[in-house]
C-alpha cells in the first residue's frame, strides 16, 4: 500500500491478491439477492443493490488484510494518531460493512461517515467503458469514478477534488470525515461492485492511549 497526497488528508491505495479478491467477489454474489440484507434505508446512495456483509466479511481471510491495512494507515499517514503508533487489532472495530452493485445511471451523492474514523473501500469487480458521457470543468472524472473533495474550491489555486478510476482488486483507505461521491456508469454492460468497510477507534484504544491525544 502507498499513500497519495492530493490535498490535506492522505489516501491509502492498495491491491488485493487475486485469491483475496475472488473470495470477496464470491461473498458479494452469494448475498446479493437476499432481501433481509438490504441497506438502502441506511445509506445515501441512489443504488438499488446495497446489502450488509459485516458479519460475513469478518470470517474471511481477506478481512485480515483489510484490518491490517487500516492499522498501517493509522500508524503511517499524517494525523494526530501517528505518534501513537503502532496500532493493533484491539484498537479498532468494524462498525459496518456493505456491498454496492452499481448499475447504469446509479451513483452516490457527496457524503461522509461522521460517526466513524476510517473507511476502506474495495473493488472486487470493475468493468466500465471509461468514455466520458458528460461535460464538466473537470478532466479526470470518468464513469464510475470515486471523487474526494476537501475544503472550498478556487479554480485558480490548487485543487479541492481528487478523482480515482477504480480497478478490479484495488482498495482505498481514507478518513471517514472526507467527503466523497461516485459518478454514474451509463452502459447496461458496465459492472462496478464495491465493498465499504467502516472502522472506528475502539473503547480499548481510548481507555489505554486515547488520553494522549
Amino acid at each position: 500500500m502507498h499513500w497519495v497526497s492530493p490535498f490535506g488528508p492522505q489516501i491509502g491505495v492498495g491491491q488485493l491478491t487475486k485469491e483475496q479478491n475472488d473470495q470477496l467477489l464470491r461473498l458479494c454474489m452469494r448475498i446479493k439477492d437476499d432481501p433481509t440484507r438490504r441497506m438502502n434505508a441506511s445509506l445515501v446512495g441512489f443504488v438499488d443493490k446495497e446489502f450488509r456483509i459485516k458479519t460475513d466479511i469478518q470470517t474471511t481471510d481477506v478481512y485480515d488484510t483489510i484490518q491490517q491495512s487500516v492499522l498501517d494507515y493509522l500508524s503511517s499517514v499524517i494525523s494526530i494518531y501517528k505518534n501513537l503508533a503502532p496500532f493493533t487489532p484491539t484498537d479498532v472495530i468494524l462498525s459496518d460493512a456493505w456491498c454496492n452493485i452499481q448499475e447504469a445511471n446509479e451513483f452516490n451523492p457527496p457524503h461522509s461517515h461522521i460517526h466513524d474514523d476510517v473507511v476502506c473501500v474495495l473493488y472486487p469487480m470493475v468493468d466500465i467503458d471509461p468514455t466520458p458521457r458528460y461535460t464538466r470543468n473537470v478532466t479526470d472524472e470518468t464513469p464510475g469514478s470515486v471523487v474526494f473533495s476537501v475544503g472550498s474550491h478556487d479554480a485558480r489555486f490548487g485543487r479541492s477534488n481528487y478523482s480515482v478510476s477504480p480497478e478490479t482488486g484495488m482498495f482505498l483507505i481514507f478518513p471517514a470525515s472526507l467527503t466523497h461521491y461516485t459518478t454514474p456508469t451509463y452502459n447496461e454492460t458496465d459492472t462496478r461492485i464495491s465493498v465499504s468497510c467502516n472502522f472506528r477507534l475502539s473503547k480499548h484504544f481510548y481507555e489505554t492511549r486515547g488520553k494522549e491525544l
